[in-house]
């Protein structure tokens, strides 16, 4: 059966986050620009005017580009199966050069670097499930997907692996 490594609010993150918050900023973004609404009690100023669109655009930027790379990844006892929504591709656990994750964000985002059959290389990035661990240590998920896939490499059959909890 086909461990989930993702996490389940990679939905939410990919697809409704960005609905619900660059609209909603916009509205506030609207409010202010046009002396609608107040900023501590008091009309805006000039400097909310231009600080705060830029604020949205920057932001509305971001919602939209880091969501779009997120990917499903299941470990499976020889290969993981990682997907975008519409496609899923069958990555051999040999194949799997490298795993790293990013430490500025939490949840932890996740990067699992391979190679295809045709040479190319590939990357996956996926949010991992919150699990509560020491700051700068590595998430479990990582340290977990390390020993799979040397463990892979090293020919080691699927039974014999170690098991995550």
């Amino acid at each position: 059966m086909p461990s989930r490594l993702h996490s389940q609010f990679t939905f939410v993150y990919k697809w409704i986050l960005p609905w619900i918050w660059i609209p909603g900023f916009g509205l506030g973004v609207i409010f202010v620009a046009f002396g609608l609404g107040e900023v501590d009690g008091a009309p805006a100023h000039g400097f909310h005017k231009v600080v705060f669109p830029i604020g949205w655009v920057i932001t509305s930027t971001f919602i939209l580009w880091s969501p779009r790379r997120l990917r499903t990844v299941y470990l499976h006892a020889d290969h993981l199966t990682i997907g975008n929504g519409r496609e899923e591709e069958n990555v051999p656990l040999g194949s799997v050069i490298q795993v790293t994750e990013n430490w500025l964000f939490d949840p932890k985002l996740i990067t699992i670097h391979y190679s295809r059959p045709n040479g190319e290389g590939g990357r996956a990035h996926y949010i991992a499930r919150f699990v509560v661990h020491w700051p700068f240590s590595p998430h479990p998920d990582v340290r977990y997907l390390r020993e799979q896939v040397d463990a892979a490499r090293q020919g080691a059959p699927s039974g014999q692996r170690y098991r995550r909890t």
